[in-house]
Order: C-alpha cells, then structure tokens, then sequence
C-alpha cells in the first residue's frame, strides 16, 4: 500500500528527504561562515568574499523553493527558472572555490562541510524534476490507472 504514505509522491519524497536537508545543512555552513567572516577586519577581498557567501546562501535558499513550487505545479518557466538557478550557484560556488586562499584555518572545516554538503545536493533538483515529469511521479495512480475503469484514460499531466 502507497497511499497516504512519503512513497505516494517520489519526488517530494525526494525533496524532503534528501533536496531540503541538504540545501538546509549547505545554507548552516555558510551561515557560519559568514558570521565568522563578519568579525573580521574589512578588505575589498574579504568583502567579494562574504558577497559572493550571501549569493551561494540566497540560490541555495531559492532553489531549494523554486523546486518545491515545480514539485507542486510543474511548468516549464518554473523549470527554467530551476535551471537558471544551478547555473547561478554553480558560478558562486567557482568563485567560492577560487577564494578559499583568503578563509582562514579555523574556517576551512566549515568551508569543507559546504563542499560535502553541495556534491550531495548539485544533482538532487534535476533528480526532482526528472521523477516529477514521469508517469511514476504519483505511485498510487500509476498503480491504479491500468486495474482501474477501463474508460478511464491515463493523467496527461
């Protein structure tokens, strides 16, 4: 029995098992991150640095809602918006990658767990979508569509 359970909907399954708290464990670390680099001494290269932080933080915070909105309704400007939104943090996290010389040693356990924590997440949205556009995307009808009334024709979403 699926119904009424977390694998009714393999998607949002997905999202709130694996897509939120990854994104959620991402957004904790540059959080920390960024409080540590509030306290220290001001450059221009310090700033880039807690710019481009805040920028990782906010595509991590809309991805994470923008596929949510797709899981619930998926339309196509939603979609790209989803994918506008990787290539965004994919050019933050570059950045990122290109200024760990500048973070100190106390913060580059926090910067590690960043990194674990984004190769867990970077396919999860695509991951999302791709289950939420097939026929398996709602368990439940998909089992009870071919036993079901035989007039009755299949969700063409």
């Amino acid at each position: 029995m699926v119904a009424h359970t977390p694998d009714a909907l393999p998607a949002t399954k997905l999202f709130d098992q694996s897509l939120a708290p990854r994104a959620s464990d991402m957004i904790a670390a540059l959080t920390a991150l960024i409080e540590a680099e509030a306290k220290l001494e001001a450059s221009p290269e310090r700033k880039q640095l807690l710019k481009v932080m805040g920028d990782a933080r906010s595509e991590i915070a809309q991805i994470r809602g923008t596929v949510r909105d797709f899981l619930l309704k998926p339309e196509a400007p939603v979609k790209a918006e989803i994918a506008a939104g990787e290539g965004r943090l994919t050019r933050a996290n570059a950045a990122l990658d290109g200024m760990q010389a500048l973070l100190l040693p106390a913060q580059t356990d926090g910067y590690q767990a960043y990194v674990k924590a984004r190769e867990a997440f970077a396919p999860l949205p695509q991951r999302a979508i791709q289950i939420r556009e097939s026929p398996e995307w709602n368990e439940p009808f998909r089992i009870l569509t071919p036993r079901g009334d035989p007039g009755v024709e299949r969700d063409p979403r």
